[in-house]
């Protein structure tokens, strides 16, 4: 006899805590450039959440699935998953320049310059001041 995996479904308050521990991170990593649309449905790969950001207008859609495989949602679970989407959103700027096919290397070289630094500067301005 085969046992299936037990399935979890995400409530509407699963969903109201990931989107305000997803605007906790936001604001600490000061992404104020980005306007954010949160859903509750699958993503297309069968995730716990996933963000899609659209980096030349600075939009992403963060979604977080109502089925998840083999546990409960818990509240730091759900704290960890806002947490890892808003980091894709935050790096997607130098993966998006990574991929790019219509820059030429030096074009390349030069935007993913920009975008480190760009990123360096938003952890001198969030992290550093808490590293005592």
């Amino acid at each position: 006899m085969s046992e299936e995996a037990k399935k979890y479904e995400t409530t509407a308050e699963h969903f109201s805590y990931f989107k305000a521990q997803c605007q906790v991170f936001i604001k600490f990593f000061g992404l104020y450039d980005w306007k954010v649309v949160f859903e509750h449905k699958s993503g297309k790969d069968g995730s716990l959440a996933a963000c899609r950001p659209y980096v030349t207008d600075k939009m992403a859609v963060i979604y977080l699935s109502p089925d998840w495989d083999e546990w409960e949602p818990t509240n730091a679970d759900l704290r960890q998953v806002a947490f890892h989407e808003v980091c894709e959103m935050l790096l997607s700027d130098i993966h998006g320049a990574a991929h790019d096919t219509e820059f030429t290397p030096r074009q390349r070289e030069n935007e993913m310059g920009y975008h480190v630094h760009a990123l360096i500067r938003r952890m001198e301005n969030c992290v550093l001041p808490l590293i005592k």
